[in-house]
């Protein structure tokens, strides 16, 4: 459809902290993360490609919701039920875990929280652009500071 516009989004496969910090320094540095003729970035999960997203268009704080990573299930979880009801297709369940994969080493050396931070220290705060969670019961938090639990 022309009225739809989608996003040209590139994944980060760096597995190595250092490694990632000084790209993303070096993008900042040389204006390919705002720049619209580039990819908007992604590392690990959509929530690393929505930070891009808001400091591309120009936010000035966001409050990060339903980012706890305490646990594995995902925004339908709570409601598979009702979902299900309505016809509504669903990935299998899975058995419970404490740990989101996004934040789980296990599925790659840098977790969602590392490249957050990462992306936090070397483009964030440099650009004006401050993070928070909504609760000090986020997985995100103490890195990052609770909105609500002020």
């Amino acid at each position: 459809l022309p009225q739809v516009i989608l996003s040209w989004d590139w994944e980060i496969h760096d597995q190595r902290l250092g490694h990632f910090r000084r790209y993303l320094r070096y993008l900042d540095r040389s204006g390919l993360l705002l720049s619209d003729a580039t990819p908007v970035l992604r590392k690990r999960a959509s929530v690393f490609y929505l930070l891009m997203l808001a400091l591309r268009a120009g936010y000035r704080q966001v409050v990060l919701c339903g980012i706890d990573l305490n646990n594995a299930d995902y925004f339908f979880e709570r409601d598979r039920a009702v979902l299900a009801q309505e016809g509504y297709w669903l990935p299998a369940l899975k058995p419970a875990d404490t740990t989101h994969k996004t934040n789980d080493p296990e599925f790659g050396a840098i977790t969602i929280a590392a490249a957050i931070q990462a992306l936090r220290d070397e483009v964030l705060v440099r650009r004006g652009l401050q993070i928070a969670v909504a609760f000090k019961s986020s997985g995100l938090y103490p890195a990052l500071p609770a909105y609500f639990d002020r």
